[in-house]
């Protein structure tokens, strides 16, 4: 990552899965698992890109169950169901409990320069405390700045959790910076008015060199 990327911002809004956390597969994996033992159908690879990454439970659940959920449903299917699945894989996996190159040192970095930051995440709060766990995030986090799912917000494209986060550190948008993965979470953070827009892509499949509403691609958080 360029360090010109960040010379004029006075705030960092991370997404955490596929951005701080290289999961996308491990999601894809036990969502399949999932979908396959509750419903009995596969997930086509369109399917995932259009109503996975970057979307909340209730909002993926919505359309696999064709009906409507409240929260209390969409939380018991969501974190009693496929989240169980998908913290069971990452704890029997412990060579996949890493974060993206060079996060740490960048969070250091923002740490030592007095920048605020946070997350803004899809994911339910037990799985926001199980990453801040196995990662040690309270290192450099605030848990009561994380913006996450709680079944109020609405899901990416929708700016509400990244204007959240931006208001939980105090920073306005245009004056900020967010990274993201998703197409969801980019739109999201360009309706929210951010000032710098940085897809984090780190085998380059993802074409986002393709897109116009991107200031960087980035492949670490390391400076180069």
């Amino acid at each position: 990552m360029k360090k010109e990327l960040i010379e004029n911002i006075k705030g960092v809004v991370f997404d955490f899965n596929g951005t701080l956390f290289q999961d996308n597969d491990i999601n894809e994996i036990t969502w399949r698992q999932f979908i396959k033992e509750r419903y009995g159908r596969d997930v086509s690879d369109d399917e995932f890109k259009r109503y996975f990454h970057g979307v909340n439970n209730k909002d993926t659940l919505e359309i696999f169950e064709g009906r409507k959920l409240t929260y209390e449903e969409a939380r018991e299917l969501g974190e009693n169901g496929k989240e169980v699945i998908y913290r069971e894989y990452i704890l029997d996996h412990p060579d996949r409990q890493i974060l993206t190159p060079g996060a740490e040192n960048f969070f250091d970095y923002l740490k030592d320069n007095n920048i605020p930051f946070t997350i803004a995440t899809a994911s339910c709060l037990k799985n926001v405390k199980f990453f801040f766990d196995i990662f040690d995030l309270d290192r450099w986090f605030d848990l009561d700045q994380v913006v996450y799912d709680n079944g109020k917000l609405a899901s990416k494209p929708n700016p509400e959790l990244y204007l959240k986060a931006f208001e939980k550190i105090g920073i306005p948008p245009e004056d900020g910076i967010v990274f993201e993965d998703a197409i969801s979470g980019i739109e999201a953070a360009n309706n929210a008015g951010t000032g710098v827009v940085a897809a984090v892509d780190l085998t380059g499949k993802n074409h986002f060199e393709e897109r116009n509403d991107l200031d960087a691609i980035i492949t670490t958080f390391d400076f180069e």
